[in-house]
């Protein structure tokens, strides 16, 4: 019939009268679950948590010929309700503060027993209120969308008023869910109130647009993603499907309605414009190939990705020769291709690692300066090629020592890639040159 997966059951108690009525606690820190009336017959769960503070509810006892008078015992002492209100106030004068473990009524004394742990046993004597129930009405709907509102009002009048949220007024605008209750003075000691009326919500009270940044690649596409549980969408592009794909920046916003009708309005959220990642320059060291740094990379073959190579380093054998890129992808998921790089055998030889060569700048506008540190007589030179193998310069190989600085003057060719071959010693390194 009952069962809660959010907090453990503590005690259930049978109505006296109606033995398919039950009360039931729960022990933990849910913090909107501490006690529920189940109307076994007809199926209707009522949540009575009201303002219970958040801690455990470990017993309960219904005080008989009462209005339904339910006394609680929690880990802060006893607490009681009467008429359905869901209205909770702490009882028993001088009674400590400390978990109670057990209640029980003592009918004849007329007095209400509660066992502690490490405190021992307490008493008080029972509350004999039995005035008329005040009633309340809900002018409107109590299960309502989240911008909603609905009036409780009493439906005669008195000379003062309290509600269970401290107004003072006849009438209240109610606008969060809860449980609401009207206590109003009756005679001696004692206050007449209502039965509660459960306001409600519907779940959903927020849409938002989910992505994972807020940038969008230069003539690229960017997937925006509503949350889940609208049984309609409409974007402010005008697309009506829980996730669309942009491919411009701007701002955008989504309207969610739910299978009851509530409108909801997602924030508006601004998506920028992310420059492509700086293009990458290929370097080569012996047989491999090298690109500048970046978070994802992909190789290129003439023109053809190879598969599963997605390195930084790509490395080759002799049979290998031809035009290679990479495909670089940065934090954003932005990429960017670099020029064809071309990789032949004659150009994959040893290189001697103690040359110190540094050209720059690098790209330039076609003037170089290639400095050179030789630390003993060798046999040294240099070419300058293009993309498809024409040699443009070449600076013969000769006895040369300690540091050179050559100038490399190819501004007036057009902007490109060219290849730069050292010669040194019958071993051969090769550099690319970025014209632009």
């Amino acid at each position: 019939v009952y069962g809660s997966s959010e907090a453990a059951i503590t005690f259930i108690a049978v109505d006296h009268k109606n033995p398919k009525r039950i009360w039931v606690t729960h022990s933990g820190y849910a913090k909107n679950l501490k006690i529920v009336e189940v109307d076994v017959e007809k199926d209707i769960i009522t949540n009575l948590t009201g303002n219970i503070p958040n801690v455990p509810v470990n017993t309960l006892i219904v005080q008989k010929n009462s209005p339904d008078r339910i006394y609680i015992g929690t880990d802060i002492g006893v607490f009681y309700s009467d008429y359905g209100s869901a209205n909770w106030i702490s009882y028993g004068k001088g009674m400590p503060n400390v978990v109670i473990n057990d209640l029980e009524i003592n009918e004849k004394s007329n007095e209400i027993i509660a066992g502690t742990y490490g405190r021992g046993i307490w008493k008080a004597p029972l509350m004999n209120c039995n005035e008329e129930m005040v009633e309340i009405e809900a002018k409107g709907e109590i299960l309502f969308c989240h911008n909603e509102t609905v009036e409780l009002t009493a439906k005669k009048d008195y000379p003062n008023y309290l509600w269970s949220n401290g107004a003072t007024t006849k009438s209240i605008t109610v606008r969060d869910a809860g449980a609401y209750s009207l206590s109003v003075v009756g005679s001696g000691d004692c206050d007449r109130k209502s039965k509660a009326i459960i306001v409600q919500k519907h779940p959903l009270d927020t849409i938002l647009v989910q992505k994972i940044h807020d940038f969008i690649c230069v003539d690229g596409t960017k997937e925006l993603v509503a949350s889940i549980g609208f049984s309609k969408y409409l974007w402010s592009t005008g697309d009506t499907t829980r996730s669309i794909y942009i491919n411009k920046p701007g701002f955008y916003s989504v309207r969610g309605t739910t299978k009851e009708g509530c409108v909801l309005n997602s924030p508006e959220i601004l998506i920028q414009e992310k420059a492509p990642p700086s293009k990458p320059v290929i370097s080569q060291h012996l047989n491999k190939l090298i690109s500048t740094e970046a978070v994802g990379y992909q190789w290129y073959f003439e023109g053809k990705k190879l598969a599963a190579r997605t390195q930084r380093t790509l490395e080759l054998d002799d049979s290998k020769v031809g035009k290679y890129t990479v495909l670089i992808t940065d934090e954003f998921g932005c990429t960017n291709m670099s020029d064809e790089y071309l990789f032949s055998s004659s150009s994959v030889e040893e290189v001697i690692m103690n040359l110190e060569l540094k050209v720059s700048p690098n790209p330039s506008n076609g003037i170089y300066q290639l400095k050179v540190n030789l630390e003993s007589s060798t046999n040294f030179g240099f070419e300058i090629s293009d993309l498809s193998g024409r040699v443009l310069f070449t600076q013969p190989q000769s006895i040369r020592n300690g540091a050179i600085s050559e100038q490399i003057n190819i501004s007036s060719y057009a902007n490109g890639t060219y290849i730069l071959k050292i010669n040194y010693n019958n071993s051969n390194t090769i550099y690319k040159l970025i014209k632009q």
